[in-house]
């Protein structure tokens, strides 16, 4: 919901596909959520993009709207390890994907509204 709010407009609401472009141009679809994790070491060479979570993140906050769970097919889908070694909910991929995309959309919010080239780029 940060993320919708955050690339809101201020007269109608976003359609996903314009919320798609507007992230990817803010963020980069081709990114790697953990480009700048402190959990890098433990994860490895293991990316995953931005582009290829958004549009489940998507769905998770429509079922969260409106009163519904996680759907029990992403039980099987694949993620990442965690720090013990065993396989992340790929719930809290999609947690972990949301908070980098709102960080990043602040900051590139911010870079463009101060002109300051000193904020962190995408």
């Amino acid at each position: 919901m940060g993320i919708e709010s955050l690339f809101a407009s201020s007269i109608t609401r976003r359609q996903n596909d314009d919320l798609l472009a507007l992230i990817d141009q803010a963020v980069g679809l081709k990114t790697d959520i953990y480009e700048e994790s402190g959990h890098r070491e433990f994860i490895g060479n293991q990316r995953i993009e931005v582009g290829a979570v958004i549009k489940d993140l998507f769905v998770l906050r429509d079922r969260f709207v409106h009163g519904e769970w996680i759907p029990t097919d992403w039980n099987a889908k694949p993620t990442r390890k965690n720090l013990s070694g065993e396989n992340l909910n790929y719930a809290e991929v999609l947690r972990e994907a949301a908070s980098f995309v709102l960080r990043k959309g602040i900051l590139h919010h911010l870079r463009k509204s101060t002109n300051d080239n000193s904020l962190p780029e995408k």
